[in-house]
């Protein structure tokens, strides 16, 4: 739309007085992102929370009545899942209003196809429908936005920018696994008989043809978009069928022949053929003009675009899309090592295979056994009997290990009550320093146990942490903001520097240094231990006096006190998880071995014969799915209480009815929770 007179005669006043009708005066709505719904926001907020999903999210400073319209309008067609349209109304505000953060955002959204679905977790999760092999967090508009955002609304962008980031990464991998095509045909409902027909007599040719589904909403087209992103980049030829001159526009169709189009504007080797039938040529979409279109109408060109199709195809065979290179191991024939250590999550849970303590060493196994070896006089490789481990963390002279319900079990010395975790429930992650133990839970509190005499276990006020480390003096949180937490002994240059840090992915504790991984994949520390220049750092532990880095290539660096040798790393490849004791370090391959360096006085290095998986990609995703379960049997347990509550409070003449009901109720979740608890 052009705004110049046209814009001046628009009855402003009439459209205000529908828009803020009903809300204060200094409010005005706007739809939800997540829900669609109809959120109240003041002038000069930039953070609101949806009332009818609870979603916090960021909105635009709506300081002019043109704004507000143009960001409705841009969030109808983003919702519609017409990204281009959208995305041309966000670069006409972020002209018109260029300190606006939401309409570079906006960009963003539009550029990776971002729809918001229901996530198993609860809620809403991102579902990237335009996939790219560039990072959302590398993206210029992403950037801008931060820049221009205040800081409440520049915390939110990251961490939206972090889950379409994660939704572009799991695209990208299931891409990989996807077989090549010769020929993409991308077609409506009503063209879909057309476009077989077609399609039966490529196929007898010998061609490879993908062909998505007529018909797609969010849903299907966020579980097809693995497979068309493979297509997009393999196919040499798209064929785009219409019997109507809007089935070319429709948003899930123009999905695919836009992304083809641009990547034919940068450069690839690749021909867009539209195809029609009952209609005039000129309403095809204006994208098409220049093309060779073939109207299937008439047989001599449909013999000539079958002839020309089959000539381009077989000029040379179907590449692999570049992510399917990439990720796949020549000798295994299988996801290498870079397949694994692309994904926050992934890397920290396979962080918790292996641990290391002063003098001795445990890691999980594939069927949740816990093997240890080393020091074994204060009982902390006394794991033989344990079961259901997800992870597992090593303190001075004791073991913690994770179970796969959230719950955990330790061995070994127990001076200060460091292995006392039964009562834990809800735990996700764990730590141990040289003489307590640190539990993280679902909700983001912190509890920790053991010695505290400098005050090391005073975690009680912490909310909303993300990961835990420990050393002989401190606790250390990572919040979701990216921001880091310190209890204990500090001195007030070190705990300046801490608190300072900012977009930390990991953190790791030793005796007389911390370290903080950033974002960016850059170290960053606070001791006696300084770090290098390290880059492409995907995860970092510390032992007494080194600190180990692992990179995104699988290798492996260190630095620091070597009198054992336990830095000598340098030749180390495939490692998927490390970890460092006090003199040693510990490293797990891709092919399930172990290995490790360093001091070997009390065996905690004679790991040469452990074996802890065979199919990494199964073991994660085994892990992956008791993190499911847990959160799943959370919620069972949760409603269970509220419904023993609601029953132990119910009286009156007439709850007969209601109580019946509740018993019911409670019956089916004692028993759902009966089967989640059965092995």
């Amino acid at each position: 739309m052009e705004w110049g007179a046209a814009s001046a005669a628009f009855p402003w006043d009439r459209w205000r007085q529908a828009v803020w009708k009903g809300a204060r005066k200094d409010m005005a709505v706007v739809k939800c992102k997540m829900c669609g719904g109809d959120i109240a926001v003041g002038k000069e907020c930039s953070v609101a929370d949806c009332t009818h999903c609870g979603a916090k999210q960021t909105v635009p400073n709506l300081d002019s009545g043109k704004k507000l319209i143009l960001f409705s309008r841009a969030a109808r067609l983003l919702r519609a899942c017409d990204f281009d349209k959208a995305a041309g109304v966000y670069r006409d505000i972020a002209e018109e209003f260029p300190t606006e953060a939401e309409a570079r955002w906006g960009l963003v959204l539009c550029r990776y196809g971002v729809t918001y679905l229901d996530s198993p977790e609860g809620g809403k999760a991102p579902a990237c429908h335009r996939a790219s092999f560039d990072s959302v967090l590398d993206d210029g508009d992403f950037e801008q936005a931060l820049e221009n955002a205040d800081p409440p609304a520049r915390r939110i962008y990251r961490e939206e920018a972090k889950a379409i980031e994660g939704s572009r990464k799991e695209v990208l991998e299931r891409a990989a696994a996807e077989p090549p095509c010769d020929i993409l045909i991308c077609c409506g409902e009503e063209a879909l008989p057309l476009a077989q027909s077609v399609q039966d007599v490529l196929v007898g040719e010998g061609c490879r043809v993908f062909s998505c589904p007529g018909t797609l909403d969010e849903a299907s087209s966020a579980a097809w978009e693995p497979a068309i992103f493979a297509a997009l980049y393999s196919a040499r030829v798209m064929l785009v069928f219409g019997t109507e001159g809007g089935q070319f526009s429709a948003p899930w169709v123009k999905n695919q022949w836009s992304r083809f189009l641009d990547l034919i504007a940068q450069g690839e080797e690749k021909v867009l053929l539209p195809c029609y039938r009952d209609l005039n040529a000129c309403d095809m979409p204006k994208e098409f003009s220049g093309l060779r279109a073939y109207n299937m109408g008439r047989p001599g060109d449909w013999e000539d675009l079958l002839c020309q199709v089959v000539e381009i195809a077989g000029q040379s065979p179907a590449a692999a899309p570049p992510a399917q290179k990439a990720a796949s191991s020549p000798e295994a024939g299988g996801p290498g090592v870079s397949y694994f250590l692309t994904e926050r999550a992934t890397i920290r849970r396979l962080s918790g295979l292996v641990c290391a303590g002063a003098n001795h060493t445990a890691a999980v196994r594939a069927d949740g056994s816990v093997i240890a070896g080393g020091y074994p006089d204060d009982g902390q490789c006394s794991v033989a009997g344990w079961r259901d481990a997800v992870a597992v963390v090593a303190g001075m002279g004791h073991t913690v290990a994770l179970r796969a319900d959230g719950t955990a079990v330790a061995a070994g010395k127990n001076d200060f009550g460091q292995c006392n975790v039964a009562p834990w429930t809800d735990v996700t992650a764990l730590a141990a320093g040289v003489s307590h133990t640190v539990a993280l839970r679902s909700d983001g509190t912190v509890s920790a146990i053991g010695k505290n005499d400098h005050g090391q276990c005073s975690v009680a006020g912490w909310k909303d942490i993300v990961a835990v480390a420990a050393d002989g003096y401190r606790t250390i949180g990572l919040k979701a903001d990216g921001t880091v937490a310190v209890a204990g002994w500090t001195s007030s240059h070190y705990k300046s520097r801490v608190l300072a840090w900012r977009d930390i992915v990991g953190i790791a504790s030793g005796a007389y240094h911390t370290v903080g991984l950033r974002e960016d994949g850059t170290v960053t520390a606070v001791g006696s231990n300084d770090i290098p220049d390290w880059r492409d750092i995907v995860a970092v532990s510390t032992g007494a006096g080194h600190s180990v880095g692992l990179k995104a290539d699988g290798t492996v660096v260190a630095v620091g006190d070597n009198k054992f040798g336990q830095c000598e790393v340098s030749d180390w490849r495939d490692i998927v998880a490390v970890a460092a004791g006090a003199q040693h370090t510990v490293g797990v391959r891709l092919d399930g071995s172990v290995v490790a360096t360093g001091n070997r006085r009390n065996g905690q290095c004679d790991v040469a014969d452990w074996k802890l998986f065979s199919d990494l990609r199964g073991l994660e995703e085994k892990i992956r799915t008791a993190e499911v379960r847990r959160q799943e049997l959370e919620q069972l347990n949760q409603e269970r209480s509220a419904l023993k509550k609601e029953l132990a409070n119910l009286k009156g003449l007439f709850s007969g009815k209601r109580r019946k009901e509740l018993e019911e109720q409670l019956a089916e979740l004692e028993s759902a929770i009966e089967n989640y608890a059965a092995p």
